[in-house]
């Protein structure tokens, strides 16, 4: 599987819990374009093609190297 950067992982975990692109942004303090890249990036790195699917694979486990990464940044960036 090939890994998601740490920006990536927090994108996909806002996804799986079900955030629009601008509340990520808001979240992250980044654009709407650039949280749009991100996702795209996620749906390429990982063979999804929607952001439903995108959840189910992280609520699948499957991401859970990115947990660590997510959490430890989460403060960070007011998530």
């Amino acid at each position: 599987m090939t890994k998601l950067c740490p920006r990536e992982c927090q994108v996909a975990s806002l996804v799986a819990m079900g955030c629009a692109n601008k509340e990520i942004a808001g979240r992250m303090g980044i654009s709407c374009s650039t949280v749009k890249q991100y996702v795209e990036r996620c749906f390429q790195k990982l063979g999804v093609g929607n952001r439903v699917e995108l959840a189910v694979y992280w609520g699948a486990g499957s991401l859970s190297e990115c947990l660590a990464v997510v959490f430890l940044s989460a403060s960070r960036f007011g998530v």
